[in-house]
C-alpha cells in the first residue's frame, strides 16, 4: 500500500465521522435548502429545459438526499437518470461500470451490489449531461473524496473523453456539467488526490457554491 492511499483511507475515516456529524444536525432542512441553491445558481440555470438528462444518486449512509432537487427538475420536465453498477460474472463489482439508467418517480428501484438502490437494468440507458455527484469530502479546488471504489472517477473520465469528442464532431463544445453535493462541513482544506481522480466543476451545499478555488454566491 503506497503512503497516499494509506492517507487517502485515514482521511476517509476522518471525513466519515464530520460528514455523519453533519447529517445528524442539518438533514431536517437541507434537502429544501439544497434544492433551492441549486435551482438558484447561475452556472446551473442553462441547464434547467425539457432537452436536459440530470444524472442523480440515491443517498446512501449519511450523504446529503438529492431527492427535492430531482423532484424539482422532473417538474421542468428534465430527464432523470440513476447509477447502477454493472459487472461481469465472477468479476469483482469494484472494478465494474457505470451505467445511467432512466428513472422516473414511482418507478421501482432495485437493491444493487452495494445495498443501494437501484433502476431496472433494462431501463434505458442514458447519458446525462448534468451529473450529481454524492461525496464523502471536498476542497476549494472542487476535489471529491468518494467511498473508494473508483465508479465515479472512471464513469466522468469516460464521460469527458465522450464530451470532447462529441464537441469536435459537431463543431463546437457540449455544454456538461459534474456537480458535488454536500454539506458544507465537508468541506477540507485539501483533498488527497491521486492522478486518477477526477475534480468536479462545482460544490453545491444548501449555503453555499464552491467552484474551483474560490466561493461564490448564486
Amino acid at each position: 500500500m503506497t503512503d497516499l492511499i494509506k492517507q487517502k483511507q485515514q482521511f476517509r475515516q476522518r471525513a466519515l465521522k464530520a460528514c455523519k456529524t453533519a447529517h445528524m444536525h442539518d438533514k431536517a432542512h437541507a434537502a429544501t435548502q439544497l434544492a433551492a441553491q441549486f435551482m438558484a445558481c447561475s452556472m446551473v440555470r442553462n441547464f434547467l429545459t425539457a432537452e436536459t438528462i440530470i444524472g442523480g444518486y440515491v443517498a446512501t449512509g449519511h450523504e446529503i438526499d438529492p431527492t427535492d432537487l430531482l423532484k424539482q427538475a422532473a417538474r421542468l420536465d428534465m430527464q432523470c437518470a440513476l447509477p447502477i453498477i454493472t459487472a461481469d460474472m465472477g468479476s469483482d463489482a469494484d472494478t465494474g461500470e457505470m451505467v445511467f439508467k432512466s428513472y422516473q418517480f414511482g418507478d421501482q428501484l432495485n437493491t444493487g451490489k452495494f445495498g443501494i438502490l437501484e433502476p431496472s437494468a433494462q431501463a434505458d440507458s442514458l447519458v446525462p449531461q448534468l451529473i450529481l455527484v454524492p461525496l464523502i469530502a471536498f476542497d476549494k479546488a472542487c476535489n471529491r473524496l468518494g467511498r473508494g471504489g473508483g465508479h465515479y472517477d472512471r464513469y466522468l473520465k469516460k464521460w469527458r473523453a465522450h464530451n470532447r469528442a462529441q464537441g469536435k464532431k459537431l463543431g463546437k463544445a457540449q455544454a456538461n456539467m459534474a456537480i458535488g453535493l454536500a454539506y458544507e462541513a465537508q468541506g477540507m482544506p485539501a483533498v488527497p488526490c491521486q492522478p486518477h481522480d477526477e475534480a468536479l466543476d462545482m460544490i453545491i451545499t444548501p449555503t453555499n457554491i464552491v467552484r474551483p478555488t474560490q466561493k461564490v454566491r448564486p
